[in-house]
């Protein structure tokens, strides 16, 4: 066993560590910092995955986040393929699974996510499959290239092939059922909500989403659940709640994910859902930070913790964590914001939706848009379809704005976003 002492031990090879890695370094140019990944690859774009990648527009050598010799010229000690097994917070130690031991003064928990499970029969056939990292995206586009080769004839097409059940309707699962119909797969999207998105939007924005999946061919099953998966060898079909029977070359699970929690197992790390930081995205124990899909950061905007796992808030959480290890003082940003896109259509969503008592509208032809209000008539979330001034929705998010009394200035398109903060 090889015994090290650093600076900065992050562990987790993805978006967070890298621009905690990226923070520490711009404050603190010789301090040693170690980067532990579990991934053989260097950090890359995630969402990536479900979108150019899977289209087979972007490479793979495009998918990085930098060139391959960052680590080396920023002196960033990047070991891949391996991982921590145990954290001792008493002793500042974390034992890694190459039997090695490294003693830090101050660490980064960033290990991430993973998929979760729909624990249904049929479940672990082949074919069915998750997409969270570029393995995986590699091991579907292999299965796509068969199904369109060797799959079952599309409906009402018998000179083309290919059979695809998306299940799970959030952000992932919309932009991969895009991704799939445009490869010329026949695809059907099965929701256990009334409509797609129904995590973050209201029901305008859902019926919207549910009409352009419909309008390019995707079979939307609402308001059903996955039964089982049968199949000989491999999935063959789902069994939805209600008896139908969907037959098909391959599945994809896109219904969440569960904070990856195993290294907070004989320690006094604080965690619920995932590992609960403060707004410096500090643990409740010294020189322990936490960032990225495996943490929950306190909002002093909305007064709770917040869990929110996707690239945007793990580069942002990532970002925070190193500039406050290395000496800083950032805070968590109430309004980041994500974008998604799917077929010709982009999203945007950012605010807390769980303090949301209401919804009001503004509706172009081009765009609408959903004000999420509090009870006391505060703005709390903006859900948007179509173009909008990002940045004055957020601002108007940080601030909090009050709407009573003004809530036809927000329906009212005529009216610009910059105004209303």
């Amino acid at each position: 066993m090889q015994r090290q002492h650093v600076n900065f031990l992050l562990l987790g090879g993805g978006i967070a560590a890298h621009e905690a890695a990226r923070a520490i370094r711009s404050r603190d140019p010789g301090a040693s910092i170690v980067m532990i990944a579990r991934e053989a690859a260097r950090p890359y774009r995630r969402p990536e995955l479900s979108k150019s990648y899977l289209l087979r527009k972007m490479p793979r050598e495009s998918i990085f986040v930098d060139n391959s010799r960052w680590h080396e010229q920023n002196h960033v000690s990047l070991r891949t393929g391996t991982s921590a097994t145990q954290i001792d917070c008493n002793r500042h130690a974390v034992n890694l699974t190459t039997g090695d031991e490294i003693i830090f003064d101050r660490l980064l928990i960033a290990t991430g996510c993973a998929p979760r499970k729909m624990n249904v029969p049929g479940e672990s056939l082949p074919n069915v499959h998750t997409l969270r990292n570029v393995n995986d995206a590699d091991r579907l586009l292999h299965a796509i290239d068969s199904a369109r080769i060797e799959g079952l004839p599309l409906p009402n097409d018998k000179t083309h092939r290919g059979r695809a059940v998306v299940i799970g309707s959030g952000l992932l699962g919309v932009e991969v059922a895009s991704s799939l119909k445009t490869l010329g797969m026949h695809v059907e999207l099965v929701s256990g909500r009334s409509h797609p998105w129904s995590h973050y939007a209201g029901e305008a924005i859902g019926r919207l989403v549910s009409r352009s999946l419909e309008s390019h061919g995707i079979v939307l099953h609402a308001n059903r659940l996955v039964q089982r998966l049968d199949g000989d060898g491999r999935v063959q079909r789902v069994v939805l709640s209600d008896g139908t029977r969907i037959d098909t070359n391959l599945a994809i699970v896109c219904i969440g994910v569960d904070p990856t929690q195993e290294l907070l197992r004989n320690t006094p790390i604080a965690s619920e859902k995932a590992i609960l930081v403060d707004e410096h995205c500090r643990t409740n124990i010294g020189d322990v930070f936490a960032a990225g899909d495996c943490a929950a950061a306190y909002d002093p905007l909305f007064q709770r913790h917040r869990y929110f796992p996707h690239w945007n808030q793990a580069a942002m959480l990532g970002s925070v964590a190193g500039d406050v290890m290395s000496g800083g003082d950032r805070i968590v940003d109430s309004s980041m914001a994500i974008e998604s896109h799917w077929f010709e259509m982009n999203g945007f969503l950012c605010g807390e939706r769980k303090h949301i008592d209401r919804r009001i509208l503004r509706q172009t032809p081009e765009t609408i848009i959903e004000f999420g209000l509090a009870g006391d008539g505060r703005l709390s979330q903006v859900v948007a379809v179509g173009d909008i001034d990002q940045k004055s929705a957020r601002l108007l998010i940080a601030k909090r704005v009050q709407t009573s009394g003004r809530e036809e200035a927000f329906k009212d398109p005529k009216v610009d976003l910059r105004s209303l903060g």
